[in-house]
């Protein structure tokens, strides 16, 4: 009897076991079957970002439509970026003695400017400079570095491309930028917080950025990278901190070798420097190195104004398949800031007439 007891609850617990089992299949199942159907969609940013982080490091296949689809997020912006291109103009190699003395003359022509100026023809590695490593205050250039730190922390997976932070009133900045006009309270894809604080210069979408990776995060990125003048101390429209010495400085050659990083692809990663050039291919600013340069002729760039102060840094694409890196920084210009745009402008429309023959020469975008 004691025997037979023990066989039918033996057999009893077999049946629960395989029950259970059988149970969890059919859920296993259920769950694969509602994924490949398209289904079982992510309730928000987070449950995305706890299937995809492993394996995206930027914005290049996200799809920020999907992600941004209920009412707390505000609406991805419609973005259609592109490679820059070398023209095809009638191209002469680049005769950098000749360069250089016109540079030094227009230089020479605005005394009255403190100018910081470091040129480099990435494939033949030829240089120009002046003052290169003065530090100049950054102004809007320290984005540049804020970005890199950025997609450093989404690399390093401390970040997820499709988190969205909230736009909070305190981020809310005057100056650039259009994020500022628009009501706080919702989160914002950090690809288009990337775009407007890159190739608008958008300082309340570079507040909502600085708050995320950290100023300090920046200073001690750029230490390690050898560029030990620039820093990050003070969101970018802190301007009262001036006052008190308090600034965020870099040089014309750390700004430029940022650039040149990028373009060869070794800035966090080639899918990273590529991206980050993307975001900053013809700007909407174009009263400097773009002044005077064709239509037609691409430039990946950012500037920066502040009171005394009017830099831009980018690397142009020049006929003959010729890839420049321009880094010009000027102060004391109080608020003439037209005494350092134009010189700036000279100084590119040199490169682009000298990369270019003489009856190929097409005038800039503006006069």
């Amino acid at each position: 009897m004691v025997l037979t007891m023990t066989i039918k609850e033996i057999m009893k617990s077999h049946k629960i076991l395989i029950f259970s089992l059988l149970s969890l299949a059919m859920i296993i199942g259920s769950i694969i079957a509602a994924e490949m159907s398209g289904h079982s969609k992510p309730a928000n940013a987070l449950s995305t970002s706890l299937r995809t982080s492993s394996r995206l490091t930027t914005f290049g296949t996200c799809d920020f439509g999907e992600i941004c689809s209920d009412p707390s997020w505000r609406s991805p912006l419609e973005l259609s970026l592109r490679d820059p291109k070398f023209p095809t103009d009638q191209s002469r190699k680049i005769r950098w003695d000749v360069v250089q003395s016109r540079i030094r003359a227009v230089v020479a022509q605005n005394p009255n400017i403190h100018m910081g100026l470091y040129i480099k023809d990435i494939a033949s590695g030829q240089i120009f400079e002046v003052n290169p490593q003065t530090k100049f205050a950054s102004a809007s250039l320290v984005k540049v570095p804020l970005a890199i730190g950025l997609y450093k922390d989404m690399a390093e997976g401390k970040i997820s491309p499709v988190f969205g932070p909230l736009y909070l009133s305190k981020h809310v900045s005057s100056g650039s930028g259009i994020l500022k006009n628009e009501a706080t309270g919702k989160k914002v894809n950090l690809r288009d917080l990337s775009y407007l604080m890159l190739s608008k210069s958008d300082n309340t979408a570079t507040n909502i950025i600085t708050d995320l990776v950290g100023q300090d995060r920046v200073t001690e990125l750029c230490k390690r990278n050898g560029w030990t003048h620039t820093n990050m101390v003070r969101p970018v429209m802190s301007l009262e901190l001036r006052r008190f010495g308090i600034e965020n400085w870099t040089t014309a050659k750390e700004m430029g070798q940022m650039f040149e990083g990028m373009y060869l692809g070794k800035l966090v990663s080639p899918e990273a420097s590529r991206e980050m050039i993307r975001m900053m291919l013809n700007t909407y600013v174009d009263d400097r190195l773009q002044r005077y340069l064709p239509r037609g002729i691409d430039i990946s760039h950012k500037t920066g104004l502040i009171n005394d102060n009017a830099h831009d840094v980018g690397i142009i694409y020049l006929p003959g398949n010729q890839a420049v890196v321009v880094s010009a920084l000027v102060d004391g210009i109080g608020s003439d800031y037209m005494s350092a745009k134009r010189p700036i402008a000279q100084i590119a429309r040199i490169l682009y007439e000298e990369a270019t023959i003489p009856s190929a020469h097409r005038p800039g975008r503006r006069n």
